[in-house]
């Protein structure tokens, strides 16, 4: 969904580098996607 979308909401729990939230952040920052990340 990444790839068609034109923006990123994420809401990541913690911060663990390994989970599938924070992998979408990186992939959506590789693809130079505008991203809004509210940490919960």
């Amino acid at each position: 969904m990444v790839d068609r979308a034109q923006l990123l909401i994420a809401f990541p729990l913690g911060d663990d580098p390994k989970s599938g939230t924070w992998f979408t952040i990186r992939y959506a920052a590789e693809q130079r996607k505008p991203r809004l990340i509210v940490p919960i």
